[in-house]
């Protein structure tokens, strides 16, 4: 399978899941430059938590550095930057939604850790619709020396470039061929958990 093969069944499997998002509540409070800071301080706590077990489980594994190395693209940096502007350093709790996901991630990663190749291939790809969205974080949570928002812009040139190169290894490499249904799958499974998540009401 080409690279433009595998990359196009991927966004085809979850494209589905990706229009969900772009309707959940959290996604359509930003939109309407309605979230408040608590409630994006909420989400980014979250996405902390899973970043921190998702990047951990991935350079546990051997190779995987080679195919996407989370020490160079970490978002844990910016999240905890975020948090630490916004929100004094403090992390809410840990949500059911956000839960049974890392539940799925330990799973993975003991019973086949290839699939941890399609949570990453989710959890940091559908980073990049926020990008689009950061303006709109400005405006509602009034952030006028535009920080606070570092979680959404990790995209330079040198980013993108080894988001290529990714995807380009996981279609390439004859290990992975095999394993191509399992990261498929565990996209799919990796989506609806981020939905859940972004349709949580945190605070009603």
């Amino acid at each position: 399978m080409s690279v433009r093969d595998f990359s196009s069944e991927l966004r085809v499997s979850i494209q589905k899941y990706h229009d969900e998002i772009e309707s959940s509540y959290l996604a359509k409070r930003i939109i309407r430059t309605k979230i408040t800071r608590s409630e994006y301080c909420w989400l980014l706590s979250q996405l902390y938590y899973l970043h921190c077990a998702l990047e951990s489980s991935w350079q546990n594994n051997l190779g995987f550095s080679s195919l996407y190395d989370t020490s160079i693209h970490s978002r844990i940096p910016a999240l905890k930057a975020d948090l630490e502007l916004l929100n004094e350093g403090n992390y809410y709790a840990l949500h059911d939604s956000t839960v049974r996901l890392l539940a799925k991630f330990e799973e993975w990663n003991v019973t086949n850790h290839y699939s941890l190749i399609g949570a990453l291939y989710v959890i940091e790809g559908s980073r990049l619709g926020g990008v689009l969205l950061k303006d709109l974080l400005y405006d509602a949570l009034k952030l006028t020396n535009k920080e606070g928002a570092a979680y959404f812009l990790g995209t330079s040139e040198f980013w993108h470039k080894s988001w290529r190169e990714f995807k380009r290894r996981i279609s390439e490499s004859p290990e992975m061929e095999s394993h191509q249904e399992l990261i498929s799958n565990a996209s799919i499974e990796t989506f609806q958990g981020l939905t859940d998540l972004y349709n949580t009401r945190p605070f009603i």
